[in-house]
């Protein structure tokens, strides 16, 4: 019973941060991210009328992945890489403090901001990036 909630929690974690990155601003999609254009080419291309929020757009852009620019493939792939940083970083603290947190819809993100003074160091710092 332990072990598959842990593996609940691990999978909403990754599968959040993995959609969720930057964390500051839980469901930013490229074309909001402040001086990150390198998408919105992509986006206005692929997803026309696609209602930015809840990782409408970023689906979008997953759906279309093989069809990218390459600039804006290589900038989700690095957002991709520091999701990644964050999710291992946050591991201990996800289980500490959030472990009864429904993942989706930022609940776990919300959750370590709650909790932001109590988080290691590690996690603290990737929440930051």
């Amino acid at each position: 019973m332990h072990r598959m909630r842990y593996v609940s929690v691990a999978i909403g974690l990754a599968w959040l941060i993995l959609t969720a990155v930057p964390v500051s601003a839980q469901d930013r999609s490229p074309k909001q991210d402040a001086g990150k254009g390198v998408c919105q080419g992509d986006i206005k291309k692929f997803c026309p009328g696609t209602e930015p929020g809840q990782g409408r757009i970023q689906a979008c852009l997953k759906e279309n992945q093989t069809q990218l620019s390459q600039p804006c493939k290589d900038y989700l792939a690095g957002r991709n890489e520091k999701a990644n940083k964050a999710r291992e970083a946050c591991k201990g603290d996800v289980l500490k403090y959030c472990k009864d947190v429904k993942p989706g819809q930022g609940r776990i993100i919300g959750c370590l901001k709650e909790h932001e003074a109590e988080l290691s160091e590690d996690c603290r710092s990737a929440l930051k990036k």
